[in-house]
């Protein structure tokens, strides 16, 4: 099996420093453009499927590749990014200045803290272990790509990998667009 992993498109909330979470918030011009780079270079890859998350920059995302690629796009809970609940839609400023003991404990410790009305990591590795296990043994033989938020991309690499280590970027086909993972 090989896996790609891709971070979501760039969203004007990236651009301000906010906790999205797994609110809907579309691509900007700017992640529009970078996914369709992205996605050109893929043209020599059979990809096979896409998993993305239920969010609208993840399946843009995907949408873009999938035209491309002419795979077929999947989108999955699993992989949406962490509920952050009550805190999404705050810049980390604003959240360490309303409630600065907990964001202190969230960034000393984040397995400890679960934001109100969100999720805890315990969770996100609930959901995400799930679908890697689906992902492995119904795509044994073939090129998927996942597009996947920065944390959920490290969780899936490692329940993919069967490691407790990060073997996203370290395997021969890293670059700063994609991770890719040949298990």
């Amino acid at each position: 099996m090989k896996v790609l992993l891709v971070s979501p498109g760039q969203t004007d909330w990236a651009d301000q420093h906010r906790l999205k979470g797994n609110l809907d918030i579309p691509l900007n011009a700017d992640g529009v453009e970078s996914i369709q780079k992205l996605a050109a270079k893929l043209l020599a890859t059979t990809v096979t499927a896409i998993y993305c998350p239920t969010t609208l920059d993840g399946k843009q995302t995907a949408h873009i590749i999938g035209r491309i690629t002419k795979a077929k796009v999947h989108a999955r809970k699993a992989l949406n990014d962490v509920d952050e609940g009550l805190w999404q839609g705050l810049t980390r400023e604003e959240l360490k200045r309303r409630h600065p003991q907990v964001y202190a404990r969230w960034m000393n410790s984040p397995d400890s803290v679960r934001p109100p009305r969100g999720e805890d990591l315990t969770m996100v590795m609930g959901r995400v272990r799930t679908l890697a296990a689906e992902l492995k043994r119904k795509r044994a033989e073939q090129t998927v790509l996942c597009v996947v938020p920065s944390l959920i991309r490290k969780v899936l690499a490692r329940e993919l990998a069967g490691t407790q280590s990060d073997p996203a970027g370290h395997d021969d086909g890293h670059d700063d667009d994609m991770d890719v993972l040949n298990l």
